[in-house]
């Protein structure tokens, strides 16, 4: 496995931020899922050797992120959720000044081909001041890229971009998943949905599901329900049972909401589990599957 975290522990004073993770990833697209506050960037960081965990080991592809940094990070690209430009620069000298600072020599090959993969080759002359949010995002991938490591680390790449930069950024990162091990850390269903193919669900530091989308999706089967009720009905609808959805149906609503057991509704009747549903079960409903 190109990537590998075992019993991964972190505590910040008193604070748990990961407790006991552990899992694998190889080629594809991992992403991994939870609320804000789950302990995500945490993970990443760790892995990024920016952060020590407090117990526990983690290596890429064999090397160890504590005891082996620089070789580690000669394998990862890291996109993390702050990341800095230099809004005076152009993208080719931004990128250039990256591959200075990671001793990259061929500097001219190594920058026109992750222009190229970002799909920036024709904004390179362009002023960074100037870029929209999602080729600021395409440009941090970009830097990532530079050095071609085959493991690549993105924390929250979509976080602000509108409907039309997230799908060009998604695409992007499933291109590469077919050569490249990356670790989608984001809070957002979507994401996952389509561009993933395993799913780690982090909620307050720990692994709550590990496995693939459509298992994910399976393992809320079941647990998804569907009633018409008046509209005097829904509070009190929602205050027993999480309500995942509803519709305004004449002087009625339809809703769909999760319950372990049948509800209390008589015409209540089981829906196929949307992903949204099956991961909302795992971190409010407290399941383990």
């Amino acid at each position: 496995m190109k990537v590998l975290a075992l019993e991964v522990s972190k505590f910040y004073k008193q604070f748990p931020a990961l407790r006991s993770v552990t899992f694998s990833a190889d080629t594809g697209i991992t992403g991994i899922l939870g609320p804000n506050g789950a302990g995500k960037t945490t993970l990443l960081n760790i892995l990024a050797t920016l952060v020590e965990p407090s117990s526990g080991s983690a290596t890429i592809e064999g090397y160890d992120v504590c005891k082996q940094r620089r070789e580690v990070r000669e394998l990862i690209g890291f996109l993390p959720q702050d990341f800095g430009l230099y809004e005076s620069l152009t993208a080719y000298e931004f990128l250039d000044y990256m591959c200075l600072l990671k001793n990259i020599r061929d500097r001219k090959h190594c920058i026109q081909q992750s222009l190229e993969y970002a799909g920036l080759e024709k904004d390179a002359p362009r002023r960074i001041a100037n870029f929209s949010g999602g080729m600021r995002q395409r440009l941090g991938i970009a830097q990532a890229l530079l050095n071609m490591p085959p493991v690549l680390i993105v924390d929250e790449p979509t976080v602000g971009l509108d409907p039309a930069e997230r799908n060009r950024f998604r695409q992007l990162l499933m291109r590469l998943a077919a050569r490249h091990t990356i670790l989608l850390s984001t809070h957002l269903v979507e994401d996952i949905a389509l561009s993933a193919s395993h799913v780690i669900i982090l909620h307050e530091g720990r692994i709550r599901f590990n496995g693939t989308v459509d298992d994910l999706v399976h393992s809320a089967q079941g647990k998804v329900w569907s009633v018409c009720l008046p509209h005097h009905a829904l509070g009190d609808a929602q205050r027993r049972y999480t309500v995942t959805h509803f519709v305004v149906a004449g002087a009625s609503f339809n809703i769909r909401f999760l319950s372990e057991e049948h509800p209390d509704f008589e015409k209540a009747k089981t829906e196929s589990p949307t992903l949204e549903e099956a991961y909302l079960r795992l971190v409010q409903d407290g399941s383990d599957d």
